[in-house]
């Protein structure tokens, strides 16, 4: 799949053009103890790599290119790196993402690549809804025993609704009334309105931390997907007002509704609580894109691993929280050795 990345050696690498941008994939590589890539060396950019003192490539074994750099810039590296017999690792945007599986055509004596669009076909709509209506219904009555049970305890630990409805927004962005066990506060929003939460969120109540570490509290959106709002798996879906936000900020960002909502998601397993919205959205794309029966069962399954261990919640850090170690390459990257002061 994909998603892996792991290796039996780490992998050197060295990031190219090292900006505020750049600092949440530097932090989550520096962290990723066990994914096979150790970050050794940074360079503001390609053309820094002449600079005295520079980093040199034959000491490392890949090349990290920043999200910030342009197509031409990108260009550059990885024609670098490829010369230099180095893999190249960057954060895939829209066009990346839709390259995936794209044909060749030849016209005359010119290939052309021809990307299809992103969104699941009618076919594919028919069998994901069978396989929702199959599933769900399987699951429901266990189920409706957790459920119970659930319920007497949000109604005997806390004051409030052990349901709560929220308006969210589905596929081909229709909104529709989405169930969960209530796990913050009673009128946790009438002060501040709707915001994120967070990792450690105050608001949460005490048992709502383990209904949300093992996933609990999404259980009655069954019934949504028995209703036909949602599918299983499908990017998750937001509120109205977060949905706005996010389509100002993010211009792919009314993609992710070209397929069904789900309960679940390959964003849900791969990313956390705090994972940033444009990272859990490259994860929608390659969803849509990917979009398989086999992939549907596959996040099923790693969904109820995450149930099993009960997942741990991270968020990104602050650049003031970095270690010291990044935050030294970070400011060796950022400044002309031979502006550097004498030691």
């Amino acid at each position: 799949m994909f998603l892996s990345t792991r290796r039996r050696r780490p992998r050197r690498v060295l990031a190219l053009g090292v900006d505020e941008r750049a600092i949440p994939v530097l932090a989550k590589v520096w962290d990723a103890q066990r994914s096979g890539l150790r970050l050794t060396a940074a360079c503001p950019s390609a053309q820094a790599l002449s600079w005295p003192g520079a980093p040199d490539l034959a000491d490392v074994d890949a090349v990290l290119v920043s999200p910030a750099r342009g197509k031409d810039e990108q260009d550059a590296i990885i024609r670098l790196a490829q010369e230099s017999g180095k893999d190249v690792y960057l954060v895939p945007g829209l066009a990346e993402i839709s390259l995936r599986c794209a044909g060749i055509r030849q016209l005359d004596d010119l290939p052309l690549l021809r990307v299809r669009p992103l969104g699941l076909s009618a076919p594919q709509l028919l069998v994901k809804r069978a396989f929702d209506l199959v599933v769900a219904t399987a699951l429901l009555v266990p189920a409706l025993l957790v459920m119970g049970i659930v319920a007497t305890l949000v109604k005997a630990t806390s004051i409030g609704p052990v349901l709560i409805r929220q308006e969210r927004v589905g596929r081909g962005g229709r909104p529709f009334t989405m169930l969960k066990f209530r796990t913050m506060v009673h009128h946790a929003e009438d002060d501040m309105g709707p915001v994120f939460c967070q990792a450690h969120d105050p608001r949460v109540t005490p048992l709502g931390h383990h209904l949300r570490a093992l996933r609990l509290d999404e259980f009655p959106q069954l019934l949504n997907v028995l209703r036909g709002d949602m599918s299983l798996v499908g990017p998750r879906p937001e509120r109205p007002p977060f949905v706005e936000r996010f389509e100002k900020a993010l211009p792919d960002y009314h993609l992710r509704h070209l397929a069904p909502s789900g309960v679940t998601g390959l964003g849900q397993i791969a990313g956390r609580y705090g994972t940033r919205p444009e990272d859990k959205l490259l994860y929608d794309l390659l969803y849509i894109r990917h979009y398989s029966l086999v992939l549907d069962i596959h996040i099923i399954l790693q969904t109820l691993k995450l149930v099993i261990s009960a997942g741990a919640e991270h968020g990104l850090r602050d650049a003031a929280e970095l270690p010291e170690g990044l935050q030294k390459l970070i400011r060796d990257a950022g400044q002309d050795p031979a502006e550097k002061p004498d030691e």
